[in-house]
């Protein structure tokens, strides 16, 4: 038993031994190359914080929409608020003449009820992000301008497999007075949005529905299909102003250079018809894209092209003499039929933080108009930030311009700039002050000019840990 015991210590002890010596690798055949693997910068991790490998899906592409991949935030909770806030507004405006024909321009303090539900949630394989608000609005002495206004602004993106997403959208919105609406329903990547719903001329109920439904389908590492279907409807209380609806479709192809730069070429067909009168608009669109995750927090999208516009619509003409004193009318209707060319740009610039993002962008597109207008190219410039970095302050601002030049009618030029920015200070766990300010100038050539400004200061309740940001 002695000699037995012996032996085991002997060989534990070997044992440990050679485990603390350096292994000495056996030697190769003279003949045989040693396979030394090599790490490529592009397989690495992408330097983003809060962001798996298996998430990330690449730089995002501006003909498939969605934020860029740096500006996403840890606020991944639906929240409830409600507030109460006094409100002065400037250049109160409805669609008539004053006992001096003259468009009326009126100021108003009220107060003002907000309810709503904003924020985002995720499951296993699915995403919902989800913006909802209705506001009661009543002035003191404008009375007429009182008036209950609601918007929604819901994504819901569901991946089937690991080969196939669905994505969802839908907007809505009942109001009178676009400064109601918050910066993300007029301020989304589609420009289509943008221009239904920040151009109004005039202060009257206004109707807005818009869906997007969209499919990918990642047929290997670099290469995807994508196809989406777009329809809008816009109805305006006044009849003197053109409603339109409209739908489209579009597809596109991408292809991944790298981990953080991807190419593609997309097609797309859209229609616009408008109510109480005749016309019509088909426009065809090509465009290449080009994406890049430029550093740790910075991305950059392009998208460039061109369009075929066709449209159709009934236009009065001035008669001829001659046809004047045969049919006792100076003017007619005629069919105004035409087909033109127009380019097509989007670029976007989207610097991310851990609580926030910083957005500049630019685009050339055609829009269905604003009651007055109807089919005509649209620039758009913005830039926005919002921040909820802080524990008890989030901040917010934007600025942006926006321009018609009708296709089918001799109109002079639409303008519109505006700017604005908000605070929440949180008060207490449940409770912040909340502030806004926003100013806006339009004009039509020499011939409309009008200025507006609007200002808010409230209370509101939410629960969460992070100041409230309903802007």
């Amino acid at each position: 038993m002695r000699h037995l015991l012996t032996s085991t210590l002997l060989l534990f002890s070997a044992a440990g031994y050679s485990q603390t010596q350096p292994s000495v690798p056996p030697q190769q055949p003279p003949s045989a190359a040693v396979s030394v693997p090599t790490l490529n910068p592009q397989d690495m991790p992408p330097p983003v914080e809060r962001e798996r490998s298996s998430d990330y899906q690449g730089p995002a592409i501006l003909s498939r929409g969605g934020a860029a991949s740096v500006s996403r935030e840890d606020l991944t909770t639906l929240r409830p608020y409600i507030s109460i806030n006094g409100i002065y507004d400037t250049d109160l405006t409805t669609f008539s003449l004053d006992s001096s024909g003259q468009i009326p321009s009126d100021d108003g303090y009220g107060t003002e009820a907000l309810v709503g539900l904003t924020g985002s949630h995720s499951w296993s394989k699915t995403w919902l992000d989800l913006d909802y608000r209705g506001s009661f609005r009543h002035y003191t002495q404008r009375t007429y301008y009182d008036g209950i206004d609601n918007s929604l602004d819901v994504t819901v993106r569901h991946q089937k497999s690991r080969k196939l997403i669905f994505e969802l959208g839908q907007s809505a919105a009942r109001y009178s007075r676009s400064f109601f609406l918050p910066a993300g329903f007029g301020m989304t990547y589609n420009p289509l949005s943008a221009s239904l719903t920040q151009n109004d001329l005039f202060d009257t109920p206004t109707t807005v529905l818009m869906s997007v439904g969209r499919a990918i389908y990642q047929k290997s590492v670099r290469l995807a299909f994508g196809g989406q279907g777009t329809g809008f409807l816009v109805r305006r209380r006044s009849e003197a102003l053109a409603g339109a609806t409209g739908f489209g479709a579009a597809g596109d192809i991408t292809y991944r250079l790298s981990r953080f730069q991807t190419i593609g070429v997309d097609y797309s067909f859209n229609r616009f018809d408008y109510t109480g009168m005749f016309g019509s608009s088909d426009i065809h669109g090509i465009a290449f894209n080009y994406a890049a995750r430029l550093s740790k927090r910075w991305e950059m999208a392009l998208r460039l092209g061109g369009y075929r516009i066709e449209t159709s619509r009934l236009t009065r003409v001035t008669l001829d003499p001659v046809l004047a004193a045969i049919f006792g009318r100076q003017t007619g209707i005629d069919i105004f039929h035409g087909v033109g060319y127009s380019p097509l740009a989007e670029i976007r610039f989207t610097r991310g933080f851990r609580r926030g993002s910083w957005t500049v962008a630019y685009g050339r597109s055609v829009a269905p108009g604003n009651g007055v207008y109807l089919t005509s190219n649209y620039d758009n410039a913005r830039t926005g930030f919002t921040y909820n970095g802080w524990r008890r302050v989030s901040i917010h601002g934007e600025a942006a311009y926006s321009s018609y030049s009708s296709l089918s009618q001799s109109l002079g030029k639409y303008e519109n700039y505006t700017a604005g920015g908000g605070a929440s200070v949180k008060l207490s766990k449940s409770f912040s002050l909340v502030t806004r300010v926003a100013g806006r100038r339009y004009n039509i050539s020499e011939s409309y000019r009008r200025e507006a400004f609007r200002a808010t200061v409230g209370l509101a309740w939410s629960p969460g840990d992070y100041p409230l940001s309903i802007w």
